[in-house]
């Protein structure tokens, strides 16, 4: 049951990204900054900001969770839905 719902957010949160739509969406995702350390690991990474929280009822808000699935898989960029 809970892969369902990550599979759903996961696919959410890669529509958004992709499209920018909707865009009270896309304004709860941002991209994470770079640290400046460079590897050619994590180059091509498409990886997301996941913001601090305090409590476990806020971890489950979209702005927390879908960067926190995201930033799990393993497979960040796919050129097409059907391929994600």
């Amino acid at each position: 049951m809970n892969y369902r719902i990550n599979f759903k957010i996961a696919l959410l949160t890669y529509k958004t990204r992709t499209t920018a739509t909707p865009s009270y969406l896309s304004t709860l995702l941002s991209a994470k900054r770079d640290t400046g350390h460079h590897l050619r690991s994590s180059a091509s990474t498409q990886l997301l900001n996941i913001p601090s929280v305090r409590t476990d009822f806020a971890a489950r808000a979209f702005r927390v969770a879908a960067p926190s699935i995201w930033n799990s898989l393993t497979v960040l960029s796919s050129p097409s839905l059907s391929v994600f």
